[in-house]
């Protein structure tokens, strides 16, 4: 029986992919027994209850921060966490290492590669986190989901690029056949975004939304705020979150949201006109380069935060005007299954003896 040791986490976007590929894998090779390691604050994720994770380990793990005193505190953390993996590890065969990306990831490579166990990375976005930098050249290959991601000359011939595996999951979600241009679906993730939110409250405010069917998902957090705010109308819902968010977006017209992979793949795959304005909040600006690689293509329309206050209105009129060519566009756009792609690559780690 081979052992696949799976990590990544610290947010949903590592840990997403990270399910759809052990369901992949579990399909094809129902022996296999999956190991997880993740952090801590991932106990709160639902997701990880996954039936298909045979045994799964949770650590306490820290970024780098930029106090001294924390830097030394944060060293200790990840040293215990380091040694108790060495123990885990040590006390099973493991055939490979995938990791997803966050500072679990890495710490979980550097003591798989101690141990002479090989690994693949994947990375959700389009410039590599610094986890994943700190790994590269432990690995044997770097799975990327955008084209245009960049990693240092010496580590080129290890990428391919196959995208995210979001993108299997949400082409499987119900679509509108016929979009209503005039309906949009405003979100900004779980968490919500108050920049977006106030934004959303002055466009719901004005006169120009009248002609608009607007669906506002705020995030719990600022649900109470944004009521408090919305003058009354009947051109449009709010809600605090949906469960049902890819259906939510199969319907809408156009989508106004953030830039992160995960977001995007399921725009991708459902579709969707998109406004999407990147985080500056993260690292290395990445959903930035995430979104200006799909807007190259005419894919999406890109919205920076600096530009978002006094230009929703021109953008959505913008992309009225570009709807049937960016409808087309995603049209044309295809993806091979990106779980089946992965699997491929990496089955002879599951085969050979």
């Amino acid at each position: 029986m081979k052992k696949i040791l799976f990590t990544g986490g610290g947010t949903l976007g590592h840990i997403y992919p990270a399910i759809s590929f052990i369901r992949k894998i579990k399909e094809k090779y129902p022996n296999t027994y999956i190991i997880y390691f993740a952090t801590t604050k991932d106990q709160k994720y639902s997701v990880l209850k996954e039936p298909l994770i045979d045994e799964i380990y949770y650590f306490e793990v820290s970024g780098i921060p930029t106090n001294k005193l924390k830097i030394f505190k944060a060293f200790i953390k990840n040293v215990k966490a380091y040694n108790k993996m060495q123990k885990i590890i040590k006390q099973n065969e493991i055939s490979l290492c995938i990791g997803m990306g966050g500072y679990i990831s890495g710490i979980t490579i550097m003591a798989c590669n101690r141990n002479k166990i090989p690994a693949v990375i994947h990375e959700q976005n389009s410039r590599i986190g610094f986890a994943n930098k700190l790994v590269l050249n432990k690995v044997d290959k770097i799975f990327t989901s955008f084209e245009n991601t960049i990693v240092p000359i010496k580590y080129e011939s290890k990428i391919e690029c196959i995208g995210n595996p979001r993108y299997d999951i949400a082409k499987m979600a119900p679509q509108s056949k016929y979009r209503n241009k005039y309906q949009i679906l405003i979100t900004s993730g779980s968490l919500g975004s108050k920049v977006i939110n106030d934004i959303a409250i002055g466009f719901l405010n004005s006169d120009f939304s009248k002609k608009f069917t607007t669906t506002l998902i705020t995030g719990s957090k600022y649900y109470d705020d944004v009521i408090k705010n919305v003058l009354p109308g009947n051109h449009y819902q709010i809600k605090p979150f949906s469960d049902q968010m890819l259906k939510e977006m199969g319907l809408a017209g156009i989508v106004i949201s953030r830039a992160g992979s995960t977001t995007l793949f399921e725009i991708l795959a459902l579709k969707c006109a998109a406004i999407v304005i990147p985080s500056p909040n993260v690292t290395n600006n990445h959903q930035y380069y995430n979104a200006k690689s799909l807007e190259e293509k005419g894919l999406i329309y890109m919205l920076e935060e600096t530009a978002l206050k006094d230009n929703l209105e021109k953008a959505l009129e913008d992309i009225l005007k570009k709807y049937d060519e960016i409808m087309m566009n995603l049209d044309k756009y295809t993806l091979n299954n990106v779980s089946d792609s992965f699997l491929e690559k990496i089955k002879l780690y599951i085969e050979g003896d």
